[in-house]
């Protein structure tokens, strides 16, 4: 931590090469001597090294940066915080503990962003019960980046123009559909099979492939527990 009392944003070390998954990989490549690879003009190890590096270890860092600059705008902007009392609380290091892990099973950046944004919420004070954090962090770390999206898109339908456009032009249309609509990228299948999990996790309501008025469709569809969802991925920072 810097000396005025502000989390630096680049505190965490990027070149640490004590991941096992790494080590493992390096040290086997050295047993009984290094491979050569001639069509790449490097031994297999030096390959690692330089053009793989240890990306576990890059992903933990980029959350942990990304971490460090969320307190430091919360030291900044909630009135009352003081990230100084952070070692004594117990439910933010066991979040910032599981959250650091998912941070190394993805590559994306939407779900770095959602796991440092649970972390953020600890900090916080926006609490949970054990049971419903624990489910919520298992949530992000299984879905994908569409999973999220849909949960996002369907607590405020409305709220997305392709929606709102695919609607204005239907009496009739399923939610599947307008989803789908919004996300053209995504072909038809992943979408109904990522609304299908959000409903089965009791995040959004379950009636999704059935023509309704285009207005019902418009409507809120996320239930009080997406909504607890909801909350905990997104930013506690004022804006």
């Amino acid at each position: 931590m810097a000396s005025d009392d502000k989390p630096e944003g680049n505190a965490y070390p990027e070149s640490a090469h004590g991941e096992f998954g790494y080590s493992v990989a390096r040290l086997s490549l050295n047993v009984g001597g290094d491979l050569v690879l001639p069509g790449l003009g490097t031994t297999a190890a030096l390959f690692v090294d330089r053009f793989i590096g240890n990306p576990v270890e890059k992903r933990r860092a980029e959350f942990f940066n990304l971490l460090a600059q969320g307190l430091s705008d919360l030291q900044l902007r909630l009135g009352g915080f003081d990230f100084r009392t952070l070692g004594q609380n117990e439910e933010f290091i066991s979040v910032v503990a599981f959250a650091a892990g998912a941070a190394t099973r993805t590559h994306r950046e939407e779900k770095r962003e959602a796991l440092c944004n649970a972390a953020l919420n600890m900090a916080a004070g926006n609490t949970l019960d054990d049971i419903l954090v624990g489910t919520f962090l298992a949530l992000i770390d299984r879905y994908t980046v569409h999973h999220i999206a849909i949960a996002r898109l369907l607590a405020a339908p409305r709220d997305n123009d392709l929606v709102l456009q695919h609607c204005e032009l239907r009496g009739y249309c399923s939610i599947a559909d307008a989803v789908a609509a919004a996300l053209p990228d995504v072909p038809r299948a992943s979408v109904e099979q990522a609304i299908l999990d959000v409903c089965l996790d009791n995040i959004t309501q379950s009636n999704y492939l059935s023509e309704i008025k285009s207005s019902e469709v418009l409507a809120k569809q996320t239930t009080a527990r997406g909504d607890a969802f909801i909350r905990f991925i997104s930013s506690p920072i004022p804006s």
